[in-house]
């Protein structure tokens, strides 16, 4: 396996927050039992997500990408909006 970190977490929703490519996910799986719209997304990463942590807040993410410009994006899982984004400097 390339990827053994910890990459799908709980939120205080009960929702599982997690990445795929370049997009964080955040899934509500009592509405997808019901066959009901289920998932969120979060569309801040231009290149595929490597990495995710959530704050002990349990509602607040951060997910890194690498590439060409690799950066750490901070957003809320409620809303999928970005919070920051941290930048690695060049060189």
């Amino acid at each position: 396996l390339e990827n053994t970190a910890p990459n799908l977490f709980y939120l205080t929703s009960g929702e599982v927050v997690y990445y795929t490519a370049a997009l964080g996910v955040v899934l509500d799986k009592d509405k997808l039992e019901k066959k009901k719209p289920c998932q969120r997304f979060f569309h801040g990463h231009d290149d595929d997500i490597k990495c995710l942590a959530i704050h002990p807040n349990r509602e607040w993410v951060a997910t890194g990408q690498l590439g060409r410009r690799p950066f750490v994006c901070v957003w809320d899982a409620i809303t999928c909006q970005q919070l920051q984004r941290i930048v690695h400097p060049a060189g």
